[in-house]
């Protein structure tokens, strides 16, 4: 029983941790593109992926962009993609200390799983409050 109550809270404090990672992540990036502004870059190829961010399911799309004489792969969404057939360029920032480019899909994506692995954390730490209001009992 003690060991199941470990291992629920190192569980909770995992999930908790890469919650406050990912908004660390989003933080930086929101301030990388309010204050830069769009690169302009040449679209080199793209292509249909199943996962596009080689964790989710859904389907989308891989940009190769020529920025500055480097080729860079980014993941669209099916919308940006949809952006990108019309003509319109969608925008990207060049995030020069991890030397990547972002979108604003990276920002929607580390989203989706900061909400989802804190509710992950909460889940398992109401398991782990159950477990120890059991062995109290």
């Amino acid at each position: 029983m003690k060991i199941k109550i470990i291992v629920s809270l190192l569980i909770c404090l995992a999930c908790f941790y890469y919650t406050w990672n990912l908004q660390t992540q989003i933080k930086e990036y929101r301030k990388i593109i309010e204050t830069q502004e769009p690169i302009s870059y040449t679209i080199i190829e793209t292509r249909k992926t199943s996962r596009p961010s080689d964790k989710s399911t859904n389907k989308g799309h891989s940009l190769t962009i020529n920025y500055k004489n480097k080729k860079y792969t980014i993941n669209i969404s099916s919308n940006q993609y949809r952006k990108l057939s019309t003509g319109n360029q969608i925008p990207l920032y060049n995030f020069s200390s991890k030397n990547k480019i972002i979108s604003l899909f990276d920002i929607q994506g580390r989203n989706r799983a900061s909400g989802f692995m804190f509710s992950i954390s909460l889940i398992v730490l109401i398991y782990g409050a159950y477990l120890i209001m059991k062995l109290f009992k």
